[in-house]
């Protein structure tokens, strides 16, 4: 039965209109997330498609229609739908069509395959469609922050598309909704759609094709390709016989050949009858059961278990760790399920379950494996996986290594960094899809420690809904149980997220259930932990007088507790409350404390993130040497394969100081690089600083014909972003070099511009700047009364920050 979601601003809208609570109304969230969430969780795009059979027989005409219509692929592209009942060969199809016209469409695009479960089971619930433009972005090579806006999502995926995609293909799709922002516009790509539904509701330039069952004569060549054997006592009547008892579907007839394969001295009457009987006795497996029953035990018992894991995708080692066995024996199995036709390849080591496969082997689990056994197994399967993903995660820093939760199981050897993050990027969907069994079994400990374990991979790769939705499932497990210290603990995870995605209301309210948790149950470390954030959260939000009080509080607990990893976040975000409001020598005291207890607890990452903000308020501060120290120091921490942002903000940060040092090649040759970077990943605000550094280092190399394109191309990007802080840089960067260009009535506009937003975003250094500008623009008009006016303005200004530009403009002076 298809299923029916509900919208959750739709559950907010209805909730509030009945005068609930906030807090009752984020407790509806919640429950929205664990109910709707799964289909956001766990998605999984391979940039390969599945493995073309070497069996497939037939469809001789289809494939004709499809290889007709994709090989003229135009700028716009070509969608095809292919429409069939459950079973009757459409993915195989897809992939046999996408074979042929390799070489039909644009060479070097990727090819990409994603599966949206549109009628799978419980346990495998539909992909939420938002969750699969994410993963679709992410494998087209995006490594920058999304916005949450979902149509500049949309805008992002589709642009990658056409520079990097040709051909996509979306299996099992449930309904239009599903593909409705995935298909292609101004893009010269192959799209190729498999449904169990007819899908008229897709645009009218989408090619629907009904893909129905076999005919006899490509049954017969399928069953007789598979087997290749002459069975005894061949009669084409008969393979006519049991092609029927399948019902023409090529899933099924592929099973029935592996049988007469390996039953060579059977007559085709004894298969057909096997199956009459089948059918007779009830089971509507058939062909599925007879290949079932051929298998040695062990290979059932791999596949009962492989049917009741929630695992997306199937290796050797999940096998093997299922069945308790070693690996040889695993990768023997798995060879002869597929060799069987049971077991689907997707990718090199790589395999899937047919749901119609799924759906007979958990049968066949229910009544062959005791429930003891099943649970086991999965135990296994989780502590397996939190091992792998410890020693996995602490590649990526061992100062992360004591915030870690402590493996079950003795910690598998990870080469280094870069395979760590191979197998976490390939096993993401899987590590998604544990954390919610083990939330939804019972087991809210082990839930807690894998959601814990994973949560920074996730949060740092930009999986920012399996982030959330792992976190959603940790909070639900811990409010079945009686632990109140790991329910608040999630709370504060939770808190975390929403507050990287700029939510601060909803973060507010997680860190408010975490406070009072801990005052409940007289947790002083969670207490703590629940002022900072909450402080850090006000202040994000411009409650600078809330915040400073909170962060201050919090701070003194965590001293008092010894707790100095808490301490050091609360005085680096103090800092950062203090370098706002323009107080930069206290910004400093904070800063040095933040990173000096980061420094001492080995944490080199954390110490690198404050040393960068030490480093920005140095430069200001005109004492180049310290920042630089902690600029570099920055970079080479940030050498973590996946952490793309931290390499191009240290890029950045070096990029804008060393022009001031007369460094212009080593600065031209940082910014140059973040640029690539951020056009990489097309992170947009990290293009318009680095295309401002640039334009900054043309202008001081007396270029201001350069510069001034520069900065117009960074303004534009920061004017498309409406991002106020960025606009107000850009604006007083184009006019400093309009300033130098002699084009003092452009820079009068670009400077009046800037300060009016510096009225609204509070950033006296950049309010500083454009009172500078405009008075060197009045200067060159003649208006010096004027001129001299804001001059004072921005020397006031200047002096309180305690900035070497007040030192510059009194040397200025006579000028």
């Amino acid at each position: 039965m298809k299923r029916s979601k509900v919208k959750l601003d739709l559950v907010l809208d209805t909730v509030r209109a009945l005068g609930v609570t906030r807090q009752h109304a984020e407790r509806w969230a919640e429950a929205w997330q664990v109910v709707f969430g799964r289909g956001r969780s766990g998605v999984n795009v391979e940039k390969r498609l599945p493995v073309d059979l070497t069996e497939f027989t037939g469809r001789d005409r289809e494939l004709a229609h499809i290889v007709d219509l994709g090989g003229n692929v135009g700028p716009d592209g070509v969608v095809i739908a292919l429409e069939g009942m459950a079973g009757v060969g459409k993915t195989s199809l897809a992939v046999r069509a996408a074979a042929q016209l390799r070489d039909q469409v644009r060479s070097g695009g990727l090819e990409l395959y994603t599966d949206l479960r549109g009628f799978s089971s419980d346990e495998l619930p539909p992909a939420d469609p938002e969750a699969v433009l994410t993963g679709l972005v992410r494998a087209l090579g995006y490594k920058g922050e999304l916005p949450r806006d979902l149509a500049h999502r949309v805008r992002i995926y589709r642009n990658l598309l056409a520079e990097k995609a040709r051909v996509l293909l979306l299996d099992n799709v449930g309904d239009e909704d599903q593909v409705r922002h995935l298909l292609p516009r101004d893009a010269p790509v192959l799209v190729l759609i498999t449904s169990r539904v007819r899908l008229p509701g897709l645009p009218s330039s989408v090619e629907r094709m009904a893909v129905e069952v076999l005919d006899d004569a490509d049954s017969l060549a399928l069953i007789t390709d598979i087997s290749r054997v002459e069975p005894t006592g061949a009669d084409p009547a008969e393979l006519r016989l049991i092609a029927e008892k399948c019902g023409h579907l090529p899933q099924a007839l592929a099973a029935i050949a592996g049988h007469i394969r390996d039953r060579p001295e059977w007559a085709l009457a004894d298969h057909r009858r096997a199956l009459e009987d089948l059918v007779l006795h009830g089971d509507t497996g058939g062909a599925l059961s007879l290949s079932y029953k051929r298998l040695a035990e062990p290979h059932r018992r791999v596949l009962r278990l492989l049917a009741i894991c929630p695992a997306r995708d199937i290796t050797a080692d999940t096998a093997a760790v299922l069945a308790d066995v070693d690996h040889a024996s695993a990768l023997a199995s798995l060879r002869e399920l597929e060799r069987a036709h049971l077991l689907q390849p997707k990718a090199p080591g790589r395999y899937g379950l047919h749901d119609l496969v799924r759906a007979h082997a958990r049968r066949m689990a229910a009544v062959d494996e005791p429930p003891t056994g099943r649970d086991e197994a999965l135990t296994r399967w989780l502590d397996d996986l939190q091992a792998t993903a410890w020693a996995a995660t602490w590649q990526f820093g061992p100062d992360q290594r004591a915030r870690l939760p402590e493996p079950l199981l003795p910690v598998p050897h990870c080469a280094d960094a870069e395979s760590a993050g191979r197998w976490l990027t390939a096993e993401r969907p899987n590590l998604v899809a544990a954390v919610e069994w083990a939330a939804e079994h019972g087991q809210p400990e082990r839930a807690a420690r894998l959601a814990n374990t994973v949560s920074r991979y996730l949060r740092d790769a930009g999986y920012y809904d399996d982030w959330l939705f792992v976190h959603v499932q940790e909070l639900s497990a811990a409010r079945r149980g009686t632990d109140r210290k790991a329910e608040g603990t999630a709370h504060l995870n939770l808190g975390v997220v929403h507050e990287r995605w700029g939510s601060f209301e909803r973060a507010r309210h997680h860190y408010e259930e975490a406070s009072t948790i801990a005052h409940r149950i007289g947790d002083e470390a969670m207490y703590a932990l629940a002022l900072i954030r909450t402080g850090s959260s006000l202040s994000e939000s411009g409650r600078a007088d809330e915040a400073g009080e909170l962060l201050a509080a919090g701070a003194d607990l965590a001293r008092r507790l010894g707790d100095r990893e808490a301490e050091a976040s609360a005085e680096n975000s103090l800092g950062m409350l203090a370098h706002q409001l323009g107080r930069y020598q206290d910004a400093l005291v904070h800063y040095n404390r933040a990173h000096a207890l980061s420094t001492a607890l080995g944490n080199r990452a954390n110490a690198a993130k404050v040393g960068s903000n030490i480093g920005i308020i140095s430069q200001q501060l005109g004492d180049y040497p310290t920042a630089l120290a902690h600029f570099e120091e920055a970079l080479a921490v940030s050498s973590d394969p996946i952490d793309v942002a931290g390499t191009t903000a240290a890029l950045l940060n070096l990029g804008s100081l060393l022009p001031l040092m007369g460094r212009y090649r080593e600065a031209t040759a940082h910014s140059e690089r973040a640029l690539k970077l951020a056009v990489g990943v097309k992170d947009r605000d990290g293009e318009a600083r680095a295309l401002g550094d640039i334009g900054t280092i043309e202008r001081l190399s007396g270029d201001p014909t350069a510069a001034r394109r520069s900065h117009q191309a960074a303004l534009d990007i920061a004017m498309a972003l409406d991002d106020l802080d960025l606009l107000t840089e850009a604006l007083n960067d184009l006019g400093e070099t309009l300033v130098a260009s002699g084009d003092h009535l452009e820079a009068d506009r670009t400077f009046s511009r800037s300060l009016e937003l510096t009225d609204t975003t509070g950033n006296p250094f950049e309010n500083a700047r454009a009172l500078t500008g405009l008075s060197a623009a009045a200067k060159m008009r003649g208006h010096d009364d004027t001129a001299r006016d804001l001059w004072h303005q921005a020397l006031a200004i200047y002096t309180r920050l305690g900035v070497p530009e007040a030192a510059r403009l009194r040397d200025g002076a006579g000028s």
